[in-house]
């Protein structure tokens, strides 16, 4: 087995643990928002959804860089890149991914009251650089996808090209999900501390509606991803 099928391998296995285990989280909100559950077993799913998010979350990074591998190595794309420069964005985007976990670490430590210590920025400052760098991140592969459709980077595959594209619009559409869903763990708090009221309940609700369709578009996007690179169809 060549590096190259290793990759490939490793490609397609993030797929299923991305949408695997976003089909578990969706599936625990709706344990969260049944108010017959006690507070203490709601908090407990809500705690095993969070977990369960970093699943996506870890796969997210791991497919861009594994991605951007067998572009440059399967002389798919990116051959105008320096192979250092390759390297260079895959370790970044290794660091970025630890930074993820720190900041999961911290809003852990910090809910069961635990000192943070530095990792205290992960919990303020790190979740604004990483809704930015997502949003120019997005920006930046629908930029090459469209590029590359116009023959400015030199000689390219079109099913390659639109899952550059549609990797982009699934930047775009995790960062909507976290705006708008952003309530939620602010009315689950609310609930486990304070107690249940329409009020309350009303808000982890819309919170969670309305994150459902676009986590359903997220799902479509990832299927076609995974046809786009096994099929190569243009």
């Amino acid at each position: 087995m060549t590096p190259y099928t290793l990759l490939l391998s490793l490609h397609i296995l993030l797929i299923a643990t991305w949408l695997g285990m976003d089909i578990g989280l969706f599936t625990s909100s709706f344990w969260v928002r049944n108010p017959r559950l006690s507070p203490e077993t709601r908090l407990a799913m809500g705690r095993f959804g969070s977990l369960m998010d970093m699943g996506p979350r870890t796969s997210l990074v791991l497919m861009l860089g594994v991605g951007i591998l067998l572009s440059y190595y399967g002389g798919w794309a990116l051959g105008w890149l320096p192979q250092p420069v390759v390297w260079l964005i895959v370790l970044l985007l290794l660091v970025w991914l630890w930074a993820i976990w720190q900041q999961f670490l911290a809003v852990r430590d910090a809910t069961a009251g635990k000192p943070l210590g530095g990792r205290i920025v992960f919990l303020r400052q790190f979740r604004t650089f990483d809704l930015y760098l997502r949003l120019g991140l997005a920006l930046v592969m629908i930029g090459l996808g469209m590029a590359s459709f116009l023959n400015l980077l030199g000689e390219t595959y079109g099913w390659l090209n639109t899952k550059f594209i549609l990797f982009g619009v699934i930047l775009l559409n995790g960062v909507a999900i976290r705006l708008v869903s952003d309530d939620f763990p602010i009315a689950l708090g609310e609930i486990v501390r304070l107690g249940s009221t329409p009020e309350r309940e009303a808000r982890l609700n819309q919170a969670l509606t309305r994150a459902y369709p676009l986590v359903l578009v997220l799902w479509g996007l990832i299927v076609v991803l995974l046809v786009l690179g096994v099929t190569k169809p243009f």
